[in-house]
């Protein structure tokens, strides 16, 4: 009977079934599950279901800025709540994240790192030439105090498990923005080719 099941929900076209598929894809990925949830797709999808998490909805959203449609999914859990993210799926079930939560000066040292790493002094700014001799701990503590600006999450991890996309707060405009609109709009840097 089990294999059934995961043979109908792998060939399934339904949006819904999709979205458990991609929920569990995103949990294998990122979550630490327990051994009972098994170590593929569908087994995990299976596994979900057992624990009253379904996808109640599925939309196609236009993203215009890329040029592309993607999926966005809800996920009803056991308690009958509605979330949007795979995320709030994992701690509603107390998954732990395989990935290592960054503390404020942990990510700040990052965060300067890709400032070095990937960008220049601008025509109109000096903020990479006044804070090469200094720390990336110390370099975040002039990016805080000088410009306002502060690392506050990390949005993706390399296959290496090194954060590779930060989230960056603006403390001016009280905004969460990317990396690269705080170095080029705030901070005046440009891209390296």
């Amino acid at each position: 009977l089990g294999l059934t099941v995961r043979s109908s929900l792998r060939s399934s076209g339904s949006a819904l079934v999709q979205g458990l598929l991609f929920a569990a894809g995103e949990l294998l990925d990122t979550w630490q599950l327990p051994p009972e949830a098994g170590g593929e797709q569908e087994a995990v999808a299976l596994w979900l279901l057992d624990r009253g998490v379904w996808c109640c909805r599925g939309s196609t959203v236009r993203d215009r800025k890329r040029g592309c449609d993607f999926r966005k999914y809800t996920y009803e859990l056991a308690d009958g709540s509605c979330v949007r993210r795979v995320a709030q799926v994992a701690l509603a079930l107390d998954l732990q994240s395989k990935r290592e939560r960054l503390t404020k000066a942990q990510g700040t040292v990052y965060l300067i790192q890709l400032l070095r790493r990937h960008y220049l002094d601008g025509p109109t700014s000096t903020f990479l030439a006044d804070t090469a001799a200094l720390s990336e701990a110390q370099a975040g503590q002039v990016l805080a105090r000088q410009h306002g600006l502060s690392f506050t999450a990390v949005l993706a991890w390399s296959g290496s498990g090194v954060p590779s996309q930060l989230r960056v707060y603006n403390h001016r405009t009280q905004e969460a923005t990317s990396v690269h609109a705080a170095a080029t709009g705030v901070l005046g840097l440009v891209k390296k080719p």
